[in-house]
Parts: structure tokens; C-alpha cells; sequence
């Protein structure tokens, strides 16, 4: 503990000239003897918490609990062995430091330290696929140029972290690629919105704007647009019938001039007409 705190120490007079002037821990062993008689020496006061009281020192016993909780969300989302922890902490520890926070307002820790705002074009996905690069003084004849394997910390701006599965170890390097994932969304049957309209293919569903007074095939006798329609599936999208403008027409109320409607046309082979529903804004 005391070696750590003399690192801690010469780091921060050395990068932000200031002093510590005051430790506050909770009053265990491990800072009663070397450490406790380090702080005097130095002139640096030194604050105990009551026994059985964290709540004390609160700041640090939440975000202790904070890193450990993310750090067990990140190895059970990458799957990643529990040997790792140390490293994922550290990671979590990382990017909580270049994370907006409610304590400084308009900066991160980082920023609100060092006075810059950090860089984070190295940043990538913890666990994420890597390929690392092989040295030739490494490899044979036959051998591969990299193999795969997973990130789980950063090492600086051009550096990365990365676990070695054939090796069990983890390794520094610079040249790495990562692989590429798609995510998509897949629509839902009880949501439709313009959006996914437009991102369908023209060539599957066609969408045709019209004038409504233009067209009144699929009216009834009186010119009324049908009521009550079945909701028809266009690939796996659910288009709905509007019922409160159909309602409105029902009673013979004029749309206005700008009022557009669509018209789907269904996949072939289902043997239905084309139906009419209200522009969707």
C-alpha cells in the first residue's frame, strides 16, 4: 500500500505540480503502521472513518461499486474468463474517466485533471474481435500473419490490450484490426412509421401518393372510403388501416386538398386488390 501511494504521489506533483494535503481512508491495518507514519512525515493529514461506517467515505465506496458492477456486466456480455477482471476493471475505470458526469458540469474527470479534453478516436467495443499482427521474427514459414482474439484494454492512443486465447495471455500491440458487426432493428408488427415505409424496397411494396377526390375504386356506393379493414402483412411489416380518417369520410366529411393517402400493393400470389390508407406524417 505504501508503494502505491508514493507512485500515486510523485505522479501528481510531477504532472499537475500540487500536493496532496489529506488522505481520508477507513481506518484499517493496512494504513496504521508504514503508511500512517509515511503521511506524518510528509506533513499530509491523514482522515479516518468510524468503524463499520462506509457511508463516511462515501464517494469512493460507491464507485467502488460502480467498477465492480460494470466490470461484471462486461465479462458476462463478452463471455470473457474471470481471470480478466483485473483488466476489465481497469478499462471500465478508463472510460468512466472520459464519461460526463453530474459532479463537474460541462467537463470529465479527465478534463477537469489534466485541463484537455481527452481523445477518443482509439476507442473501440470491450471484447470485440480482434486480429493482431504477427512479427515475422515470430512466425514460421507456414504460419498465419495474425490470429484472433478479443480486446479488453486500452494501452494508450495507438495501443491496445488484447487477450490471447491460444497464448492465455495478454498482450500489448499496435497493429490490430478489428472486426465489423452490423446491428439492425427488425420492425414490429404493432409499429409503422414513414420511416420504415421509405427503407422498404420500391420493387416489394410500391408507395404511390394521389389525390384522394382522383380515384374512387375502392369506395363504396356513396364514395366513402372502406371502415373496418384486416390489417395485410408486407413482409413481415403490418400495415393498419387508418380508422379515424375513414371514420371522418364515413360521415361525409371533405378531406382537405393536401390530404394524400397510400397505396400498397401486396405481394403477388395473395390474391387481394390494393387497399388505400391514410398518409402516415
Amino acid at each position: 500500500m505504501l508503494r502505491v501511494f508514493k507512485e500515486f504521489k510523485a505522479m501528481v506533483e510531477n504532472q499537475l505540480n500540487k500536493k496532496i494535503k489529506r488522505l481520508r481512508t477507513d481506518g484499517g491495518g493496512e494504513y496504521a503502521a508504514a503508511l500512517g507514519r509515511y503521511l506524518k512525515k510528509k506533513g499530509i493529514l491523514h482522515e479516518k472513518t468510524a468503524p463499520y461506517s462506509p457511508d463516511q467515505n462515501g464517494v469512493s465506496e460507491r464507485m467502488n461499486r460502480t467498477i465492480m458492477e460494470r466490470t461484471k456486466a462486461v465479462l458476462a456480455d463478452t463471455n470473457l474468463p474471470k481471470i480478466l477482471w483485473m483488466e476489465i476493471a481497469s478499462t471500465v475505470a478508463y472510460l468512466r474517466n472520459r464519461s460526463p458526469t453530474r459532479a463537474i458540469k460541462g467537463k470529465t474527470p479527465y478534463e477537469a485533471w489534466f485541463g484537455r479534453k481527452p481523445s477518443l478516436s482509439h476507442i473501440r467495443i470491450i471484447g470485440e474481435k480482434a486480429y493482431v499482427h504477427i512479427a515475422k521474427e515470430r512466425r514460421k514459414k507456414l504460419d498465419f500473419h495474425s490470429h484472433e482474439s478479443r480486446l479488453v484494454e486500452y494501452g494508450g492512443t495507438n495501443q491496445y490490450r488484447i487477450w490471447d486465447p491460444i497464448r492465455k495471455d495478454v498482450i500489448v500491440s499496435r497493429d490490430v484490426e478489428f472486426e465489423k458487426e452490423e446491428f439492425t432493428k427488425s420492425a414490429t408488427s404493432d409499429t409503422i412509421s414513414t420511416k420504415i415505409l421509405q427503407q422498404i424496397d420500391e420493387s416489394t411494396v410500391p408507395i404511390v401518393n394521389f389525390d384522394i377526390d382522383s380515384d374512387t375504386s375502392d369506395s363504396d356506393d356513396q364514395g366513402n372510403a372502406p371502415i373496418n379493414k384486416e390489417p395485410i402483412i408486407y413482409d413481415e411489416i403490418v400495415v393498419q388501416p387508418a380508422p379515424v380518417r375513414a371514420q371522418a369520410m364515413a360521415r361525409n366529411q371533405q378531406p382537405s386538398e393536401n390530404s394524400n393517402l397510400i397505396i400498397t400493393e401486396p405481394r403477388q400470389g395473395r390474391g387481394q386488390s390494393a387497399q388505400r390508407y391514410d398518409q402516415i406524417d
